[in-house]
């Protein structure tokens, strides 16, 4: 009778964290005041959760679980945050501190569920990963079939001057921004491919599951897409039995992709001769003078350039502690006063995880950012030595390639399905300690 309970209790928690998954591309169904959008569909699931882990709190099984050198580093980072909101020109630092403890506590939840799960975990990942794509990618979709019909929709962002495309319609369905939608997309597909070419899941249903989710993001018109294809090229590397040439051009062509996203993050190169060349220039999203210019064509820092120089001069002069967590739009305003940021340029975040790091948080901040990269990397090769064809463990390491690439560029540390990422790393960990026999911690 117990173990039905305990069974039950399982399975139950483990709806909820599916749900929550799959709800993280859920990000602008409500606007609420003070919190704006900041709370949405995943926080109420989550507070559903947290009531029925209260209630039943008898039941969580500990005895498996332990703290490991990823979970002291992903701690630190809200310490870091509250530490230094002591310090800030505001109080809103605190509410940054706030939400990467509401982070770390998710990752903290599900890793309790995937060890108490145990070896169904990553199965169960996998579908909350595929159903978190597929549902994001049928509302994409729906929202371009919706501006096709010409109704209006949400779902779909129109981009006026988009580089390169011109007048644009870029979906993002729930989404807060294209870009993010196009990172969810990214994740589930890559977990999806390396399942199918691993373990020969040939299925129809994957098929179309894959097909419907790169359609919608490729509409996303992200660059994002690069690095999906530098993750995608990973898991083909390590799924087949590829000759040494061939893989010579696949880690080519890897290299080649997260080139051309971060020059074409930074810098834009645009036709003399393009009949909108002037209100390009006058655009929100680049500096607006070249720092290049040929016979035929100009090249123009983006705002992601400006934003980083920003960050750097901020970061220079407070390298301690930083200027505060989300204090970067402020000063960005106090540079554009002294001229020493465009005018036409909004004033935005740092658009930048590690720059941005260094800006609000100082030295103390980059520090913990750098060693979260160096834990997350070190884990990923030890798992890779350990379990080198296995689907789950190849695409979650071509997840975290990707990210960390989309960090250069992207504030990543809010992505709640990163968090989710962390604790399958925290999870394979744990797994992996228990295999070799390590100590509590050690790994």
């Amino acid at each position: 009778m117990a173990d039905r309970q305990q069974a039950q209790f399982l399975k139950t928690w483990g709806i909820l964290v599916f749900f929550y998954v799959v709800s993280t591309s859920f990000l602008s169904l409500f606007y609420f005041p003070i919190v704006q959008l900041k709370a949405q569909l995943p926080e109420l699931i989550l507070l559903g959760m947290f009531g029925f882990l209260a209630l039943n709190f008898k039941k969580i099984s500990w005895q498996n679980f332990r703290w490991t050198k990823l979970d002291y580093c992903l701690l630190a980072l809200p310490i870091i945050v509250f530490f230094t909101s002591f310090f800030a020109s505001d109080y809103g630092s605190f509410f940054e501190a706030f939400g990467l403890t509401y982070l770390f506590s998710i990752y903290l939840t599900i890793k309790l569920l995937l060890v108490n799960y145990a070896e169904k975990s990553t199965l169960f990942l996998f579908y909350s990963f595929l159903f978190l794509g597929l549902l994001a990618a049928v509302f994409a979709l729906l929202g371009m079939l919706l501006y096709l019909l010409e109704i209006p929709t949400s779902l779909v962002w129109i981009y006026e001057h988009f580089p390169y495309f011109g007048h644009s319609a870029r979906v993002q369905g729930f989404a807060l921004r294209p870009t993010m939608l196009a990172n969810i997309l990214s994740i589930s597909m890559l977990f999806l491919a390396s399942k199918m070419w691993l373990q020969g899941g040939q299925k129809l249903s994957y098929w179309i599951a894959f097909l419907l989710m790169l359609l919608a993001a490729v509409l996303t018109l992200s660059k994002g897409i690069l690095l999906f294809i530098v993750g995608l090229l990973f898991v083909l590397s390590k799924t087949s039995n590829l000759s040494s040439f061939t893989r010579r051009i696949t880690q080519l062509g890897m290299f080649l992709c997260a080139f051309a996203y971060l020059f074409g993050t930074h810098f834009l190169v645009v036709d003399k001769a393009h009949p909108q060349l002037e209100a390009i220039q006058a655009a929100s999203f680049n500096v607006g003078d070249p720092i290049a210019d040929t016979e035929t064509k100009l090249i123009i820092p983006t705002a992601y350039t400006a934003l980083k120089q920003a960050s750097l001069k901020m970061g220079s002069q407070h390298w301690l502690i930083g200027i505060g967590a989300g204090n970067h739009n402020q000063y960005v305003g106090q540079l554009k006063q002294k001229g020493d940021f465009p005018n036409q340029i909004p004033n935005l975040d740092p658009h930048s995880t590690y720059f941005g790091g260094f800006a609000e948080l100082g030295i103390l901040g980059l520090l913990a950012i750098l060693c979260i990269v160096f834990i997350v990397g070190k884990s990923c090769v030890q798992l890779l030595k350990q379990s080198p064809k296995d689907y789950f463990t190849i695409a979650l390491i071509s997840c975290f390639l990707m990210m960390g690439l989309e960090a250069i560029a992207t504030d990543i540390l809010n992505f709640r399905h990163l968090w989710v990422l962390f604790a399958a790393l925290g999870f394979l960990t744990y797994r992996q300690g228990n295999q070799s026999g390590l100590p509590a911690g050690m790994n």
